[in-house]
C-alpha cells in the first residue's frame, strides 16, 4: 500500500497497475490483519477497502466495476465488510478536515475529483454485494453528531 500510495514516481501510474497493487496490499492485510482479529471475535475498523478501489479505479479511471470487482474477487471472497458506513460530507467540507495536509496521491487530487468520486460511491452502494450493508451518514454536522449517528444506525 506504501508503495502505491506514498511512492512519488516520475511517470503516471496506469490504473491497472494500480488496481492490481492496492489488491497485492489487500491479499496480503486481510487473511494476515483482519481474519485473525475476527477470528478472535474481535472488530476491525477500515478507512478504505476493495469500495475505494471500484470508485477511483473502476469508475474514476474508467477500467469498470467489473474488472475491478474481478481482480479483487479473491480478496472479496475472504471477507466482505459486515457494514459499511459511508459519510456523505460537502467536497468543501471534506478538503477542509484533512488531517493529512500533503496528502497521498488520492487525497491531493481537487475539488472536481471528489465531486465525481462522491457520486462513483453513491452508485457503487447500489451493487448487490453492498446494497444491505451500506449505511449513509450526514457528515455535514458537528464531529459528535456524525458519531451518534453512527452509533445509532449501528444500534449500539
Amino acid at each position: 500500500r506504501k508503495l502505491v500510495q506514498g511512492t512519488k514516481f516520475n511517470e503516471e501510474m496506469h490504473p491497472l497497475c494500480d488496481v492490481y497493487l492496492y489488491a497485492a496490499s489487500r491479499a496480503h492485510s486481510v487473511p494476515t490483519v483482519v481474519l485473525p482479529i475476527l477470528n478472535k471475535k474481535g472488530i476491525v475498523v477500515s478507512d478504505r477497502s476493495f469500495i475505494t478501489s471500484l470508485v477511483n479505479n473502476g469508475l474514476m479511471a474508467g477500467l469498470g466495476i467489473k474488472q475491478v470487482l474481478g481482480i479483487n474477487g479473491p480478496i472479496i471472497s475472504l471477507k466482505i465488510p459486515d457494514v459499511v458506513i459511508y459519510i456523505d460530507v460537502k467536497v468543501k467540507t471534506a478538503l477542509k478536515r484533512l488531517s493529512d495536509k500533503d496528502g497521498d496521491k488520492w487525497e491531493s487530487m481537487g475539488e472536481a475529483f471528489y465531486k465525481k468520486a462522491r457520486g462513483g460511491y453513491l452508485a457503487v452502494s447500489k451493487l448487490p454485494i453492498l446494497k444491505k450493508k451500506w449505511i449513509t451518514i450526514n457528515g455535514n454536522q458537528t464531529e459528535e453528531k456524525v458519531f451518534a449517528e453512527i452509533l445509532s444506525k449501528l444500534k449500539l
